[in-house]
């Protein structure tokens, strides 16, 4: 399963706030990554 996928799992499954507080990342980064194909 490619990588970028999971991520989109998680995000949808964890949602934006969570992923942010346990990545450490900013939300835009969060949504560049939830949007690449």
């Amino acid at each position: 399963m490619p990588r970028c996928t999971k991520v989109v799992e998680l995000i949808d499954s964890l949602g934006f706030g969570e992923l942010q507080r346990l990545t450490g990342m900013p939300l835009h980064a969060l949504a560049r990554l939830k949007d690449k194909p």
